[in-house]
């Protein structure tokens, strides 16, 4: 959801930090990051503090900070990078500061059967006006899921709808749905994970409006079986129009992974039927039933963040030579 907004009052411009502040360690990367995020219509100057001693950026350390979110990351943190860390944004034309403090214990021996970050956090809109809040874990054991909106926790059957889907290989998809959002909805979402081993807390920060400047669906989505030159594949297919002459398309797996061109997968960007449109495929050669589930084809603006997401679920079935392929069509049209 884009920030809205507002007047250029110094009441307007002073940062607020959001809480709680999430922190979390990426195996993959080797890597610890803290995420904070805030809010700030003015371009707030941001500062990170270890000790009490300002953060420099080097080959271990990285600072990233955009749209309302700051994020730290330590490579290979070690006990070292323990301790009091602070964060300090100040507003360039009002002087107003919003400063936050907390510590951070880094563990050596950490329990191998603790919940890990697969995916980072990430939001989409499903069905034009439901809001998905998500990301993926890796865990070997079961776990506890707790929501939270603004430190209350959600209700279980509320309107929100929370789910946890087994994607195999001990990895799973955590994801709250919020259908049509409205101004009463923005605010700062948590969830945490935990079992015998660990804990992970996850933090979303919504606000602001919907964007009205993401690209548009011409035609439905579309899923249809090639055979050419003796190899038989799947191809998803979207045709769409936006404000940018050269879009960015991403597609998605059903592990919510990105899908990259391969000797089994062929992403093609080409001119649509209407001047300014495009069509956008993903061909994936001999689909099998691992690879059933729910893609996504996210598109975005380059000039902007404006994006349009579009929804595939596909159930192959077999052992039928040629098997039959569902799909239920979802638009989405908001950012």
């Amino acid at each position: 959801m884009s920030k809205p907004s507002g007047d250029n009052g110094t009441r307007n411009r002073c940062p607020a930090l959001a809480n709680p502040v999430s922190v979390y360690f990426v195996p993959e990367s080797e890597t610890m990051n803290v995420d904070c995020t805030y809010t700030c219509s003015g371009k707030p100057e941001v500062k990170w503090f270890h000790d009490d001693a300002n953060i420099a950026i080097d080959e271990r350390r990285k600072i990233k900070t955009r749209g309302g979110k700051t994020q730290l990351r330590v490579k290979n943190p070690t006990p070292k990078d323990a301790g009091v860390y602070s964060l300090e944004l100040t507003d360039k034309d009002s002087g107003a500061v919003a400063k936050k403090r907390f510590r951070v214990r880094v563990k050596t021996g950490r329990p191998k059967d603790a919940p890990l970050y697969v995916h980072p956090p990430s939001e989409c809109w499903l069905d034009g006006n439901n809001l998905a809040l998500r990301f993926n874990i890796r865990t070997p054991h079961n776990v506890k899921i707790e929501w939270k909106k603004d430190g209350e926790l959600l209700n279980t059957f509320g309107r929100f709808e929370k789910t946890l889907k087994d994607c195999g290989g001990n990895e799973y998809l955590v994801q709250m749905i919020i259908p049509q959002p409205g101004e009463d909805d923005t605010g700062v979402y948590q969830c945490s994970i935990w079992n015998h081993a660990g804990r992970i807390t996850t933090v979303f920060n919504i606000e602001g409006k919907t964007a009205k400047n993401a690209p548009v669906f011409l035609e439905p989505l579309r899923v249809r079986e090639k055979l050419e030159n003796g190899v038989h594949s799947t191809v998803f297919k979207v045709v769409f129009k936006g404000k940018d002459e050269n879009p960015r398309v991403t597609w998605f797996n059903p592990k919510n992974q990105q899908v990259e061109d391969s000797p089994r997968t062929k992403i093609i960007l080409a001119p649509g039927p209407e001047p300014g449109s495009f069509a956008a495929t993903l061909e994936i050669r001999d689909y099998t039933p691992q690879d059933n589930g729910v893609f996504y084809c996210q598109i975005r603006n380059r000039t902007g963040k404006d994006t349009a997401v579009a929804e595939f679920l596909l159930n192959l079935e077999l052992p039928e030579e040629t098997a039959a392929v569902q799909s239920n069509e979802n638009v989405v049209e908001k950012s």
